[in-house]
């Protein structure tokens, strides 16, 4: 085994600087253009300055913190949903049926308001008005 040449200064290479075998860094790593590393795997944090994209599919193995706001342009699926802290939605008129909401299929229950009731359409009642 040969001793390692060790370097005091900086060391420019103004071609291809080809390594068959492993690449260590005591600190960072900076490129000027685009980069393809090819199967990186990394040890320690990662700090990203600026965008970061995923062209196909992200997995992450733990848990994933968002500490702003996170805009999802299509659907999210997930086996349980838990909010801790508000939920805040719009639904589209008649997008939800009575029948998804536990209760609300038919007016079972005595229906009371101090304002008027309108209806636009025929009203059938079983009992005298």
């Amino acid at each position: 085994m040969s001793t390692p040449t060790t370097f005091n200064n900086d060391v420019i290479v103004n071609a291809k600087l080809i390594v068959s075998g492993d690449i260590l860094f005591g600190s960072a790593i900076s490129t000027g253009a685009t980069t393809n590393y090819g199967n990186v795997e990394n040890k320690k944090n990662v700090t990203v300055g600026q965008n970061l994209t995923v062209k196909k599919l992200l997995f992450v193995e733990n848990k994933t913190y968002l500490y702003n706001d996170m805009t999802v342009s299509g659907k999210i699926r997930c086996n349980t949903l838990e909010v801790t802290d508000g939920f805040t939605t719009t639904y589209g008129i008649n997008s939800i049926p009575n029948v998804a909401i536990s209760g609300l299929d038919s007016l079972s229950k005595d229906l009371g308001t101090q304002k008027r009731l309108f209806v636009n359409n025929d009203a059938t009642m079983k009992k005298r008005l």
